[in-house]
């Protein structure tokens, strides 16, 4: 985790000098994920995330990642709410706090969603706690970079995430997301509308 927190470190130290364009307030994802499990275990789906301030600190998310495979299926969704501080126009400093709702079926095999999912893995629910920064580009490229922990049934999880969005305009885009811990490795890729 150490390295994690010198990465976000070291990126806070990185020049940001673009002020043509500021960071979008509201925004929908839809994409397509992969998991890719430490044992070799590959799975895909799709993801949705919306994302709104409600104030000018305080913003709500709602995100949701849906596998179906032939050998198992499950769900994890999160909704969270956030408070931000503008470093900038292109720059925010943010934390966040959401509930966590995990289901999966037939994941017996899968020892990375056994230890998600106790029990029958039906509706176990946890927490999710994240900090990070967004920062404007180049003016058309938006990055991320944070460190999230997942806490569903007192299995804690600690992920780093990078992520970054090129916009074609202020309205439409596309974004590729990474998700890094010691199991498990979340690539997703997709479409983004600002509104």
């Amino acid at each position: 985790m150490n390295k994690y927190l010198l990465t976000i470190a070291i990126l806070f130290l990185v020049p940001f000098g673009v002020t043509a364009n500021s960071l979008p307030d509201k925004v929908l994802e839809l994409g397509y994920t992969a998991f890719d499990f430490k044992d070799g275990l590959t799975a895909e789906g799709f993801k949705l995330r919306i994302s709104s301030n409600i104030t000018e600190h305080f913003f709500v998310e709602v995100k949701s990642s849906l596998v179906v495979e032939e050998q198992f299926d499950f769900q994890l969704s999160t909704l969270g709410a956030g408070f931000k501080a503008n470093i900038s126009d292109n720059v925010a400093l943010y934390s966040k706090l959401s509930f966590v709702d995990f289901s999966a079926t037939n994941y017996d095999e899968i020892t990375e969603l056994s230890k998600l999912a106790n029990g029958d893995g039906t509706n176990d629910t946890g927490t999710e706690l994240a900090i990070g920064m967004r920062t404007l580009l180049f003016n058309d490229l938006e990055m991320n970079i944070a460190l999230e922990q997942l806490d569903i049934e007192n299995t804690k999880t600690t992920s780093l995430i990078i992520s970054g969005t090129y916009n074609f305009n202020q309205r439409f885009g596309v974004y590729a997301n990474y998700s890094h811990e010691s199991e498990l490795s979340i690539y997703t890729v997709g479409l983004r509308v600002n509104f």
